[in-house]
């Protein structure tokens, strides 16, 4: 673990992140952060170019806002290690990520293409479709050309209340430290990676994947 990106999540709809199947992408919500990211790993692989981006040790944490509900806020929503970086291009031709894009039906496209993926009810009442940013064919983030993969993170979703407080007040050390619009940790750098984070990656972290639905999803939504 050499660098660490953490943010608030306010919504969570199963967008952003998406984290169902074998990956978790990041593809409609912090390009800044998403940026920052690809211009690290372009000068690391600079310096030496067999270097994957797996062995970086990049992460980027979730933490839920305010928006995600009062139980919720301050926990870790979701934590991925950055294991890939595409341009949306390179995602759309890869086979591998063929599961992540949904046929939607006349009306649901209509409503995307009116600008309502934005709304909350409209992911609620498609509770067994993952309507998410990245799997509508031929989107692209306009302004930011990368997104981010991971087949090696963890997702509470919906029951990320349950974890326990001490994770979140060890790592912003002020229960209210806002962390936006993200916040870089490095090692040995002038913002070292808070102890928290470094004892929940090296002993608590199980890459088990999406264990819970999005917080704004109904309670059937399929998940798994």
């Amino acid at each position: 673990m050499e660098m660490v990106y953490a943010y608030k999540v306010d919504h969570d709809l199963g967008i952003n992140p998406n984290p169902f199947g074998t990956f978790c992408t990041l593809a409609y919500c912090k390009g800044g952060m998403r940026d920052s990211i690809q211009k690290q790993i372009a000068k690391e692989q600079l310096k030496n170019p067999a270097l994957s981006v797996r062995d970086m040790g990049l992460w980027v944490l979730g933490i839920a806002g305010a928006r995600l509900g009062k139980e919720r806020c301050g926990k870790l929503l979701y934590a991925m290690q950055i294991t890939e970086v595409h341009t949306f291009e390179e995602y759309w031709i890869d086979p591998r990520y063929e599961y992540k894009k949904r046929v939607l039906n006349e009306r649901e496209l209509v409503e995307i293409e009116n600008g309502e993926k934005g709304n909350y009810a409209f992911f609620r009442k498609n509770s067994r479709r993952q309507v998410c940013g990245d799997n509508i064919i031929g989107k692209a983030d306009i302004g930011h050309k990368y997104l981010l993969v991971s087949d090696t993170f963890i997702y509470h979703g919906y029951e990320c209340h349950k974890q326990d407080d001490w994770f979140i007040l060890r790592f912003t050390n002020k229960i209210n430290d806002p962390i936006r619009p993200y916040r870089i940790f490095a090692k040995g750098g002038g913002n070292p990676i808070p102890g928290g984070i470094s004892f929940y990656i090296q002993n608590e972290f199980t890459n088990a994947k999406c264990l819970s639905r999005p917080t704004f999803s109904s309670e059937d939504f399929d998940y798994k």
